[in-house]
């Protein structure tokens, strides 16, 4: 995964190449501001390509190729778990705008933690105890520091 060659025969993946496709999945608005099912399965099946890829042989011949490999490697593990965490998310919650979703669904009151590399999962942490109090409003004073 962009770490270490698997085959000296396979041919090597271009890490730039990676970096713009998955840069290609997450900067778009169109893609990443309102958000729908199909939308979301799209860019995913984009990632899992992207991730077959850093599977293969991560050029090395340089310190800067190694890092480069792993970077691309990050990335597209990084792209695919906020993906993954999308589809699963089903309502419209604080940034997370779910077309086919647009209510908040005060039911689905957890966090989502993510994970997992060539098998990917999620795992819902249910918030089971609401605040005893609202928060307090507070003014911060920003101390300021005079020369003499």
């Amino acid at each position: 995964m962009g770490l270490r060659s698997q085959s000296p025969t396979s041919k090597t993946f271009d890490s730039q190449a990676i970096v713009r496709g998955v840069q290609a999945q997450m900067f778009p608005l169109e893609k990443n501001y309102l958000r729908s099912e199909q939308g979301l399965l799209d860019s995913l099946a984009k990632l899992e390509t992207l991730w077959q890829q850093v599977q293969e042989n991560p050029k090395q011949d340089t310190v800067r190729d190694v890092e480069f490999s792993r970077r691309a490697a990050a990335l597209t593990a990084v792209a695919r778990w906020a993906y993954f965490s999308a589809l699963h998310r089903k309502e419209t919650r604080s940034e997370h705008i779910r077309i086919d979703y647009p209510e908040t669904d005060p039911n689905q009151r957890y966090y989502q933690a993510t994970g997992g590399l060539d098998k990917l999962w999620v795992r819902r942490d249910w918030i089971t105890d609401a605040p005893a109090t609202p928060p307090i409003q507070t003014t911060q004073i920003i101390p300021t520091v005079s020369k003499l």
